[in-house]
């Protein structure tokens, strides 16, 4: 399942060492991406092109055996909804937020006190 409407690219995290950068590269460009490459030739970041994004499972599991492992690529879309796809171990999976509203009468500190709650369950700010 494709879409290519209304999908905003809102934080991304890559990385694809240089002996693999050409082969990312193309496969990034047949998606409406460009890349961004280091002094090094790694590939350090991406930016739609214009032509509007891809969502594709196909793609991002094209992508997995080249990408360092916590790289990421996160998406929103006109409702709202947000999500990332996350590298590792060669392969490529998606992950929803979680967004929580806690009641006006929640103690000011509540969003700190889940965070360190659930910690271990997170992925780590990049």
């Amino acid at each position: 399942m494709g879409y290519s409407y209304d999908l905003i690219l809102r934080n991304s995290s890559i990385f694809a060492d240089a002996p693999n950068a050409e082969v990312v590269a193309r496969i990034f460009a047949d998606a409406g991406y460009e890349t961004d490459v280091d002094s090094s030739g790694n590939i350090v970041g991406c930016n739609p092109d214009g032509s509007g994004i891809v969502d594709e499972d196909t793609l991002y599991e094209t992508l997995a055996p080249f990408m360092r492992d916590g790289s990421f690529l996160e998406l929103c879309n006109e409702m709202g909804d947000n999500w990332r796809w996350v590298f590792a171990g060669g392969s490529c999976k998606r992950v929803s937020a979680i967004v929580v509203w806690p009641n006006p009468e929640a103690p000011p500190d509540i969003a700190q006190r889940i965070y360190e709650a659930f910690t271990q369950h997170l992925m780590a700010d990049q």
